[in-house]
């Protein structure tokens, strides 16, 4: 049967389309006109119907992850509490605990060992990652921490804040990043009460060798940032959010107030925008159409250059997340994904790690959760 004309512009102009969206994958796919006029499609090498319906975007079985722990091993929470782990290049690796999590944080400890602290149903853990990245020794049980914990981790020392506002301390303590509570320059195993804030913490962060929290309209950090004791950073007054990057003997820390970002040594400019993340060197900030701007930079150890920390071809994103003493970025998308860049062989376009569970037109499953 002869097309008509409307039939020929109709399918013309879906062939050199990008539609349509595979449900599943979302990978767009390109169509031809056969001789009837229709819309076909190869999939696997089999020529199918390409109409509509195949077009239709897929659910999301849950909006974003529970938690993104990032570090030379990051692990993305999945909304059954499951894990999904990659080393610092983006390799694939077998999580190191299956238990139903509800958040965690990669914490870095002594000569570059790494464990992983997550919060299940039993209580908190540190567990040490298995080598190369961490020593693969026994769990330690957390105790004393309440219910309902924020978690954050430094290069090696990690903290909770409790719904009450109230914090808790533990692992190394050579610039008295767990507090002037603790008077020990040593590691200690146990969370330590920090009693020294006039009031409680509304928000906590850490990095390197650093911790700040947000009480009232004011921002003080402890430890590489706020020696000698907690000290109020007139830099991050007025902060809705902050952000803490570092390494031995440098530190970084953000403010996000009003739209605007501040650091103490990075030279934020631009706005409005929504989230931050640091590290040692540089921060990143998402305006509210999730486009990433970031100031600084980061070394490629593979080129042995410095690079910028903007990445390229990035998605739009809605979270940032950072490893504070590395140079590895992530960030939840708009549609859910996580999606990571640098590392220390510098990978300036992001790349997705963690996709959360979709259902297509017809409602069936199709789950994505691994690196692509």
């Amino acid at each position: 049967m002869a097309r008509s004309p409307i039939d020929l512009a109709r399918c013309a102009a879906r062939s050199h389309s990008r539609e349509p969206v595979s449900a599943c994958t979302g990978q767009r796919r390109r169509c031809a006109c056969d001789d009837s006029g229709m819309r076909r499609l190869a999939i696997l090498g089999l020529l199918t119907a390409c109409g509509d319906d195949l077009a239709a975007p897929p659910t999301n079985e849950c909006a974003a992850p529970r938690a993104v722990a990032v570090g030379p091993v990051t692990c993305v929470v999945d909304c059954d509490g499951a894990l999904t782990c990659v080393d610092n290049e983006l390799t694939p690796l077998a999580p190191p605990v299956r238990a139903p999590i509800t958040t965690a944080v990669i914490l870095r400890g002594g000569s570059g060992l790494t464990d992983l602290v997550a919060v299940d149903a039993a209580g908190v853990h540190q567990i040490p990652l298995a080598p190369p990245f961490g020593t693969g020794g026994p769990t330690v049980e957390l105790v004393g921490l309440p219910d309902g914990i924020e978690l954050v981790a430094g290069d090696s020392h990690a903290c909770a804040r409790a719904d009450s506002g109230s914090l808790w301390c533990w692992g190394r303590n050579d610039t008295g990043q767990l507090g002037p509570s603790v008077d020990e320059l040593r590691s200690i195993i146990q969370p330590r009460l920090v009693v020294e804030l006039d009031a409680p913490a509304a928000a906590i962060a850490a990095g390197g060798f650093a911790t700040c929290a947000i009480t009232g309209a004011t921002t003080r950090c402890w430890g590489l940032l706020g020696d000698p004791g907690i000290a109020e950073v007139p830099a991050l007054a007025g902060a809705g959010a902050i952000a803490v990057g570092g390494s031995e003997g440098t530190g970084e820390a953000c403010a996000l107030a009003a739209g605007v970002v501040s650091c103490t040594h990075v030279a934020a400019t631009g706005g409005p925008f929504t989230a931050i993340a640091a590290t040692a060197t540089s921060a990143c900030a998402v305006d509210a159409a999730g486009a990433v701007t970031c100031w600084g930079t980061e070394f490629d150890y593979t080129d042995r250059v410095e690079v910028p920390a903007t990445p390229t071809a990035a998605p739009r994103f809605a979270r940032l997340f950072a490893s504070g003493s590395g140079a590895t970025y992530c960030g939840v998308t708009l549609d859910g994904a996580v999606a990571c860049w640098g590392g220390t062989a510098w990978r300036a376009e992001p790349r997705v790690i963690w996709s959360p569970p979709r259902r297509d037109a017809s409602g069936r499953l199709c789950s994505s959760q691994s690196p692509g």
